[in-house]
Parts: C-alpha cells; structure tokens; sequence
C-alpha cells in the first residue's frame, strides 16, 4: 500500500510544482503589494488552516465567538462562505427558515449556537464584510476558512492545524494535502495544534514547529453533549454505538467518541460535506438494526445537512443523535502576547 501511495505522489509530482508555483505567485503578489488588500473598519478574526478539511475550524471559530461574548463585547458576527451549498451571493442565516443547501453546514451550525449574533454568508468576503459594518454595526467579525483569502486584511490570523496530520511532512496538492507551503505559516498570528491526544506529545510537536517561532496552543476535542432529535436518553459510557459522518477527517471522529469511554461498533464514512439521499440512510438504518448496538450517532454538522431533507425521515423510530463537541485545552499560551490577550485565547 505505501508503495503504491508513493508510486501515485510520484506522478502526480508535475502538478504539485505547476499548483506550488501558482501559489507561489499568487502570495508574492500580496506580499509585495501588487494587489488590493481591502481594511475593515471591524476587527477581523480570521479562522484558517494550511491543509485540506478536519482540523478542527468551526470548534476554534465558537471558541473565539464564546470568549468576545463573555468578554462584552456584544456587537460579534461570524462571516463564512458557506462551502457546500447551492445557492449564490449574500445571505444573512436563519436555521428556523433554511438548510444546509442554502447557508451551508457550518454556518447553520454557528448561527444555532450563537442565535444572538448575525451570521452571514457570502462568497465574495470583501462584500460580506461591508454588509455586516453597515447593516449591522458589525465591530468584530469572525471570518471562517480564510487564511488563503489575502484580499481582506485581518487583524488576527488563526491557523488550526491537525495533530495526526503534521504540514511539515506533508506535500502540496494534489500529491499531499496542502493547499500552501509549511512556510506560510509565518503570516500566522498564532497557531493553534488540535487534536493532541497527549500531553505527553506536546514537547515533540513544540520542537516541529519552533521555526516558525509563532505562540502555540494545543487542544484536544471532547465531547460536550449528545443531542437527541427524538428525545432518547444520553448513553451510558462503554455503551455499544455505530457512527456515521461525512467530514474531514472521520478517523478523528471514531477517536473523539472511543476516547469518551464508548465501543465503536462501525462507523460509516461519506466524503466531506456529503449531502445524504434518502436511499443511503435507509440502508445505514438496516445495517444499524441488524448490529448489536443501543445508539446511531453522527456529528453536528452531519445533523445540519441531514435536517429538513427526505433522508431525515428516514431515521425516524431509531434511537440516533449528533455530538456536540468543545475543545480542551492543555496548557496555557507561552508568555504576553496582545493579540493572544485581545483573542480569548487561554493565558
């Protein structure tokens, strides 16, 4: 198997220069001044990552929502593109009148956590920004997925990485799972490593990432609660579950719950941002009642994209739910830092 991943890196090699070079240009243009970089009148937070999905975004972006809250600082609002669905332009959020095929899973996601603040979606982020400045005296704004949108200027620059899946090592796309190069890293404010299971692991991680001499925090998902559309009770810990997800990194998600004291029956992966038919599920509930199991469950987001659509139904009668999760953190952040100060972030 290795020798096969390593036979298909190697041919895909030519495209990983030719994307690597676009990249390249791309930044250096923005480095240098060349292009147009728009500055908000609002605080903008940017949320990002380095790699493709599953590092973890939308927790650290409820996160930092949570702490400017509890801060006082009332007039938040969360910007995203609404990756996944399948409507255009500009559209403020409302779970009670939409799905996920109009705002995306994410973005209904934050606006049900966070009823009291607007939550926009908006492909052109410069356009977004100006809407909620002015529609809604927006002072900070927590922009979702941006660290490669360099055409708005961010007054904090958050980048999520993934533990299990260490950029340093790995390659640009399409051979790895880059979408720049590690050194990007330096336009980082601080960075954020998810998913550390240990804190044991964070002394070596440290060391893998002292180059880019940027504060680090390390963190781990938990599971805050499980939520039941049908009003079946919380498991009891060692219970016996099957799970279902179409995110990022599914392997973290089956991690996330074994970790919480429950066995992992299956668990049934879907691409990122998977869209169910009605045929999938039904045939995920027979396989579900044909196992020795007391609960189906997926995650949050996998909840926004299944509500209000024909595969809902069909998970009616059976005892399911999605898990909401937070994030732990293991340490405090490494000496005084403004912006660490300014972002909530722990001291």
């Amino acid at each position: 198997m290795k020798k096969a991943i390593n036979v298909l890196r190697s041919a895909l090699w030519p495209l990983n220069l030719i994307y690597g070079g676009i990249v390249w240009v791309r930044n250096t243009q923005y480095d240098l001044g060349y292009r147009e970089i728009y500055q908000s009148k609002a605080e903008i937070i940017s949320i990002g990552n380095i790699s493709t999905g599953g590092t973890g975004k939308t927790p650290m972006a409820e996160y930092m929502i949570r702490s400017y809250l509890e801060a006082g600082e009332t007039h938040v609002a969360y910007l995203s593109r609404g990756y996944g669905r399948k409507t255009k332009g500009l559209l403020k959020v409302n779970p009670a009148e939409g799905t996920a095929v109009e705002f995306g899973d994410e973005a209904l996601q934050i606006a049900a956590r966070f009823p009291a603040i607007p939550v926009v979606v908006c492909e052109d982020r410069k356009t977004g920004i100006q809407w909620l400045e002015r529609e809604e005296k927006a002072k900070v704004i927590i922009m979702d997925d941006a660290f490669q949108h360099r055409k708005v200027s961010r007054n904090i620059d958050v980048v999520v990485i993934d533990a299990t899946r260490m950029p340093d090592k790995d390659l640009l796309l399409p051979a790895g799972n880059l979408r720049e190069p590690a050194r990007s890293l330096h336009r980082a404010d601080f960075i954020i490593v998810n998913k550390v299971e240990s804190v044991d692991l964070i002394a070596g991680l440290r060391q893998r990432l002292q180059k880019w001499n940027k504060p680090l925090f390390f963190c781990r998902p938990v599971i805050d609660r499980f939520v039941f559309p049908g009003g079946t009770q919380n498991p009891e810990t060692g219970s016996r579950v099957v799970l279902f997800s179409g995110i990022g990194n599914a392997g973290s998600f089956v991690s996330l719950v074994e970790t919480a004291g429950y066995e992992v029956a299956e668990s049934v992966d879907f691409r990122d941002h998977h869209y169910y038919h009605k045929a999938e599920v039904e045939a995920l509930v027979n396989e579900f009642r044909e196992m020795d199991a007391g609960f189906l469950f997926t995650t949050e987001k996998d909840y926004w994209r299944l509500r209000g659509s024909e595969a809902y139904q069909a998970l009616e009668g059976v005892p399911w739910g999605y898990i909401q999760i937070r994030l732990e953190w293991w340490e405090k952040s490494p000496g005084e830092n403004v912006k660490v100060e300014r972002s909530g972030l722990p001291q």
